[in-house]
């Protein structure tokens, strides 16, 4: 491709939630670990937009981890109780990685 920009075009918080929400969906289906590199920068890409973007002080909705637990119930929670239980349980192992990561560049950031 010629002239192609190595800039990806800015995600609304919409996108960002979506593909949040896809790639937890893949790894409840796959047996691949989220703790993998590739994995984990997938996670961690989708981050890196909300917050350089703004979308973690600022907009509606704020795309915290905890808000972004809220979407997760809302949105992704169905089935029947195991099977929350599951989501539930790799929701948890992303957004804590979703917070470290928020502390770590609030840090970098002052």
């Amino acid at each position: 491709m010629t002239g192609c920009s190595h800039r990806m075009m800015i995600m609304d918080r919409e996108e960002i939630i979506r593909q949040f929400l896809e790639l937890l969906k893949f790894h409840m289906q796959s047996e691949a670990s989220v703790y993998q590199s590739s994995y984990k920068y997938e996670f961690f890409a989708l981050f890196k937009e909300a917050y350089q973007n703004g979308y973690i002080k600022t907009g509606s909705p704020i795309l915290t981890a905890d808000s972004l637990a809220e979407v997760i119930a809302t949105r992704w929670h169905t089935g029947d109780d195991e099977e929350n239980e599951l989501k539930q349980d790799m929701a948890w192992k992303i957004l804590a990685m979703w917070r470290e990561w928020q502390y770590a560049w609030e840090r970098y950031d002052n």
